[in-house]
């Protein structure tokens, strides 16, 4: 039995959490959780259960770089950010993409990998409320493709 959509994404979010932590990024999450309300305490037994859990369950991210530069182009990726292979006018409103899979981390808070990146690019204002990058309505297997392409591109890549 395959498992649902809803719980692909607590495992995925519980991975980001893992990976977070395991980039010694703690007082990041816990500055994120005590803006939410969560206690120190709770805060802690959360990390702690949350560790347990997603260690049972890393799943490789695969995406298809072909189908992750089309969804980009008909998301309107290029909107805001400069990448390479779009059909979009340049614009520099976002940073530009180039190199985007020798980066080391996403918006300077996440640890750059194909998972992490997925989770962002669905929903970015989770990672980082103050940034401008808005909501962009988009299936799992976009994100998941999108993230593909953006890692396959490296320094000078274009």
């Amino acid at each position: 039995m395959a498992p649902s959509n809803r719980t692909l994404k607590i495992l995925s979010f519980l991975g980001i959490i893992r990976n977070t932590l395991a980039r010694n990024s703690f007082l990041k999450l816990q500055f994120k959780m005590k803006g939410a309300g969560v206690s120190k305490a709770r805060l802690s037994l959360l990390i702690f259960g949350l560790s347990l859990v997603s260690g049972c369950v890393e799943r490789p991210v695969e995406g298809e770089t072909h189908t992750g530069i089309a969804a980009i182009n008909d998301l309107g990726c290029g909107a805001c950010h400069v990448i390479p292979g779009g059909t979009w006018p340049k614009s520099d409103v976002g940073p530009g993409l180039d190199g985007f899979g020798g980066r080391n981390f996403i918006a300077g808070v996440l640890p750059n990998t194909p998972k992490n990146l997925a989770a962002f690019i669905q929903n970015a204002i989770f990672y980082v409320p103050e940034g401008a990058m808005p909501p962009i309505a988009m299936t799992r297997q976009q994100a998941v493709d999108i993230s593909a392409y953006l890692h396959s591109l490296q320094s000078g890549a274009m």
